[in-house]
């Protein structure tokens, strides 16, 4: 049985492929203890973040964004 979490660190997300496009929202956030992180890579082809694109990974003591081609 999985013990319970004892903060609301938040969460990760992972998005890979050859071409990368994020739009709407992506939520690693945490409320109430570390942030998480969001991860986007595009192995060799293209990565575009869209005007849709909301990446919140916030937390009380900050998160992570990456985004890498």
């Amino acid at each position: 049985m999985p013990s319970a979490r004892p903060d609301f660190a938040g969460g990760e997300v992972r998005i890979a492929g050859g071409t990368v496009s994020l739009g709407g929202v992506i939520d690693a956030a945490g409320s109430g203890g570390p942030g998480g992180a969001i991860m986007a890579t595009a192995g060799g082809g293209s990565l575009s973040l869209l005007s849709t694109a909301a990446l919140d990974a916030s937390g009380e003591t900050g998160g992570l964004v990456l985004l890498s081609l």
